[in-house]
């Protein structure tokens, strides 16, 4: 996902990229070092028989036009949340978008910096979206596997997520 975030902004803002690289890099760099831990905390143990992966078809129309409604829902509240609170309005929009998608408050905060929001703004909003984003895919997880079985991969993500803002705050 946070490969993918970098790209939609490349694509909308690229000025933005100078800026969102370094938390986007933690959370990343993050990510990857709890992926090893994981993979070592459970490497000795047998792999057992995995049922068959369904995919379903990602270019149907109906999920484009959804996507694009959504999109479009985001940026006028986007814009909305700015006038009335301020940049309070957008974090707030941001963490609550980032519980369902990242994709649409990425693409409408990057829009929103090439006019009248600043850079740090657009980029602490993106970052809070892409870390409640991930944490929420953990808990998803953990509650439809096994609490016990994913505290430490609540414990990665969150750990992420934190080092993330980190870099953000200190920036």
């Amino acid at each position: 996902m946070f490969i993918r975030v970098m790209i939609e902004v490349t694509v909308v803002n690229i000025n933005l990229i100078q800026t969102l690289w370094p938390p986007v890099l933690s959370l990343i760099i993050f990510i990857l070092l709890g992926i090893f831990w994981l993979w070592k905390s459970v490497r000795e143990k047998e792999d057992k028989e995995k049922p068959p992966l369904k995919l379903k078809n990602p270019f149907q129309i109906k999920t484009a036009i959804l996507f694009a409604v959504l999109l479009g829902g985001v940026l006028l509240v986007a814009e909305t949340m700015k006038v009335w609170f301020g940049d309070e309005g957008i974090y707030i929009l941001s963490v609550v978008s980032g519980l369902m998608d990242v994709d649409a408050i990425t693409l409408s905060l990057s829009k929103m910096a090439t006019e009248e929001l600043t850079e740090q703004v657009a980029v602490t909003g993106i970052v809070l979206a892409a870390v409640t984003n991930t944490i929420i895919k953990g808990l998803m997880f953990a509650f439809i596997t096994n609490v016990k079985v994913s505290v430490k991969l609540i414990l990665v993500m969150v750990g992420s997520g934190v080092a993330g803002i980190l870099v953000v705050l200190f920036m």
